[in-house]
């Protein structure tokens, strides 16, 4: 069990994954991709519009945002780890410190068994 505070308010990432990307190196990132797509066609400004748009906790939600992209990878990790601390707090010896591996499916997405042959996979 992690001994960080893991609430999604308060929790520091690099607390448990000391070489997750800083804020900053998004940010520089998110300046450099502005930078060479504002030397593209229209297609490319309207990215550039788009990205734009993320400032502060105003975020854009483009899959091409680096600011996008790191927040929704610090939420999921954060929510992973909250998960691992709930089962633990719940059976302590039913769950192994060497956990390498995680599912999150979202609850619409869950199947009864036997039925997953119904999902569609082609989305």
């Amino acid at each position: 069990m992690l001994t960080t505070t893991t609430s999604r308010a308060n929790f520091f990432i690099q607390d448990v994954w000391p070489k997750f990307e800083t804020e900053q190196q998004a940010i520089e990132r998110h300046a450099t991709l502005v930078r060479q797509l504002q030397k593209g066609d229209h297609s490319a400004q309207q990215v550039v519009a788009k990205l734009a748009e993320c400032r502060g906790h105003r975020r854009c939600g483009s899959p091409i945002c680096p600011m996008c992209v790191r927040a929704i990878r610090r939420w999921s990790i954060c929510g992973m780890i909250a998960c691992f601390n709930e089962l633990f707090a719940a059976n302590p010896s039913g769950l192994s410190d060497k956990t390498v591996r995680f599912s999150a499916i979202p609850r619409e997405e869950q199947y009864r068994e036997g039925e997953l042959f119904t999902a569609d996979l082609w989305v």
